[in-house]
């Protein structure tokens, strides 16, 4: 049992020696090396413990990406379906009142500026789905839910006629996908993933 303990932890340290950082990777290579070196029994399995606690300890910022990586695999798609989701029901909504002939609800050209923007909205979210998408797809979604926020003010201020009403119009409409949106358009989300700002 000791035995199987013993080698359990002189391949975990060997797995780990291989993920320390530059500066330290020599180190590990050292300690790797000497583990072979060292007597069978409890000698040895105290030298592995003791490997093993250096590794972990000296890792450093090396370990984060792999920690990271996965959360920030999830971040995109995620974003882009909850942005697309606060948008598809005020696009039904405006594909209904395009429809209706009878008595709508608001004017037929602010229901299709709406319509418009909404349209823009899911296709710039759509644009930014990829890992590789840069920063022209960005701006793009930016000046999307920009757009969509002037939409609906001018679409209140065309079926209501208060400039106060039209403020909480662009905010109700546009808060939501600009929040799910953010993520994405964050400077921080650029670096993570790799892509040059300039691109």
């Amino acid at each position: 049992m000791r035995r199987w303990l013993t080698d359990q932890v002189c391949r975990l340290v060997a797995r780990l020696a291989a993920d320390l950082p530059p500066g330290r990777r020599e180190w590990g290579e050292a300690i790797v090396a000497e583990q072979s070196a060292v007597p069978d029994g409890e000698r040895r399995l105290r030298w592995a413990l003791g490997s093993l606690w250096f590794v972990v300890a000296h890792r450093g910022p090396a370990a984060a990406p792999t920690i990271e990586a996965p959360v920030r695999s999830w971040t995109r798609p995620v974003c882009v379906a909850v942005g697309i989701l606060t948008v598809s029901p005020w696009l039904a909504v405006s594909v209904q009142g395009l429809a209706e002939r009878d008595a709508p609800d608001g004017s037929p050209r602010s229901t299709a500026i709406m319509l418009a923007a909404q349209i823009l909205v899911v296709v710039a979210f759509l644009a930014n789905r990829r890992r590789t998408a840069g920063r022209r797809p960005r701006i793009t979604l930016l000046a999307a839910l920009l757009g969509y926020g002037a939409a609906a003010a001018a679409s209140s201020l065309d079926n209501v006629g208060e400039p106060a009403l039209a403020v909480v119009a662009a905010l109700l409409f546009a808060g939501p996908p600009l929040l799910a949106a953010f993520p994405l358009l964050s400077t921080s989300a650029i670096a993570s993933e790799g892509v040059r700002p300039a691109d």
